[in-house]
């Protein structure tokens, strides 16, 4: 499996299933560059991200969608179930992966 990161601006997330990989990423990183570990990743870009124990990972914007609705004027509309059916398997082989974020220290 390879190792991604993916940078946005000051932020960095390193993926890979291997956590001693992405230490030894971070240990890199930490020797050119003054960088801050923030531990796995909560939310990123308005996007909340739980890493669940079975490996899978759950993502959702629900300010994004609060504010959706107020702008609206739905706040009280009745909630529908999501289209997409739920515990889909969408790759073939399960791999556990963590997602640690990284930034520069200010």
């Amino acid at each position: 499996m390879p190792l991604i990161i993916a940078i946005y601006v000051d932020d960095l997330i390193i993926v890979h299933k291997d956590l001693g990989r992405i230490n030894k990423v971070k240990e890199a990183l930490n020797s050119r560059f003054n960088i801050k570990d923030l531990g796995e990743v909560k939310n990123l870009l308005g996007i909340e991200v739980h890493c669940l124990p079975d490996g899978s990972v759950f993502i959702n914007q629900p300010r994004y969608i609060d504010k959706l609705l107020r702008k609206y004027c739905m706040e009280s509309c009745k909630p529908a179930d999501t289209p997409m059916a739920l515990k889909i398997e969408l790759a073939k082989k399960s791999l556990t992966r963590r997602f640690i974020r990284v930034s520069p220290e200010a």
